[in-house]
């Protein structure tokens, strides 16, 4: 009689520890799942991270382009300016 009872013992303890196993393989899978899901979203982030980087350099650069040619300008008008001064000052009647 006691064989029994232990061996319906055993057989039920051996059911609960693969019931446990189970649930155990089931939260490894679902662990996985949100990892490679994680792995996902920082991939995309980084690449966003990256062509945010990219747009803003060439936004620098563009900028600075920009400064070179203003500067550049303002030159050319100031030279332009004292030219044009000259030519009226030649077109207007000469004193005698």
């Amino acid at each position: 009689m006691q064989i029994k009872t232990e061996k319906k013992k055993m057989k039920h303890e051996c059911e609960n520890y693969k019931a446990s196993m189970m649930g155990a393989k089931a939260d490894k899978k679902q662990v996985k799942n949100n990892l490679e899901a994680k792995i996902k979203q920082i991939q995309l982030l980084e690449q966003e991270k990256q062509e945010v980087l990219d747009k803003l350099k060439k936004r620098e650069t563009d900028l600075y382009k920009y400064k070179f040619k203003i500067k550049d300008l303002k030159k050319s008008k100031h030279v332009l300016t004292h030219r044009t001064a000259d030519m009226r000052a030649s077109l207007e009647p000469k004193e005698q």
